[in-house]
């Protein structure tokens, strides 16, 4: 359930900034969250959603959450591209990557481990 602390810390963030920027009121924040990030994008929403309905500033506030997939390298071939399909089993289990090109373990993960806000639009 690391989801819902994921979510008070995306939701501190977006009252600490409304807050440095004498925001009136927050209308819209874009959320990145990636494929390898082993996150439930409906509960990170569920919970985001949850905290903002408590907060005058932030009530009605548009969420929007991308998704960023994943991009990984082979160190043994060389292959540089998207893992083998990552299951809903990730969730439950670190996912062991094995390249798509040659089969070994070994990847690198350059992309899709992020979760982090992209950009927050207010009223000042």
């Amino acid at each position: 359930m690391h989801e819902f602390s994921i979510a008070q810390q995306i939701a501190q963030v977006v009252f600490r900034t409304a807050r440095e920027n004498q925001a009136k009121l927050v209308e819209r924040v874009v959320v990145v969250i990636g494929e390898l990030a082993l996150l439930n994008e409906e509960q990170v929403r569920f919970w985001v959603e949850e905290i903002f309905s408590g907060q005058q500033i932030t009530r009605g506030a548009e969420l929007e959450i991308t998704l960023r997939p994943a991009l990984v390298l082979c160190s043994h071939c060389g292959f540089q591209g998207a893992p083998t399909s990552v299951g809903p089993e990730a969730h439950f289990l670190t996912p062991a990557l094995i390249c798509p090109q040659c089969g070994q373990l070994g990847m690198a993960i350059k992309e899709g481990r992020e979760c982090l806000i992209q950009r927050i639009t207010f009223q000042k």
